[in-house]
């Protein structure tokens, strides 16, 4: 996300597969693509500020399953984008790691306490 707010695109594009995917619930779960994904976190996306909280990471093999909640204040086109997220990343790891799929919840998802104290946070 640091990449996303300095609007480094070569960062972004080393992190990025080249079939990486974004699917987010304000768009229906309409699939945005590498390049279109590149394009708007380096143009118009901007993010005034983030905060990622109870951040889990599930290793399987070659890949591994994040999620987060994730807090942001940002504008989208011009449109207030700000508010709380549930994202979930799928990291593939071929002798570095690289971003696959992000799939995002939100805004609107209000951030709570686990409810579970045997979650591994």
């Amino acid at each position: 996300m640091d990449a996303v707010v300095a609007q480094d695109r070569p960062t972004l594009d080393r992190m990025l597969a080249p079939d990486f995917e974004l699917r987010t619930a304000p768009t229906g779960g309409d699939i945005t693509l590498r390049d279109e994904f590149l394009e708007a976190a380096t143009s118009t996306y901007k993010i005034r500020s983030f905060a990622i909280n109870r951040l889990t990471v599930r290793v399987l093999g070659n890949y591994a399953v994040v999620n987060f909640f994730y807090e942001q204040q940002a504008n989208f086109s011009g449109q207030d984008l700000s508010g709380n997220f549930f994202i979930v990343d799928l990291w593939q790891n071929t002798g570095d790691w690289k971003l696959v799929a992000r799939y995002s919840a939100g805004p609107g998802i209000g951030r709570q306490e686990a409810r579970n104290p045997k979650t591994k946070q």
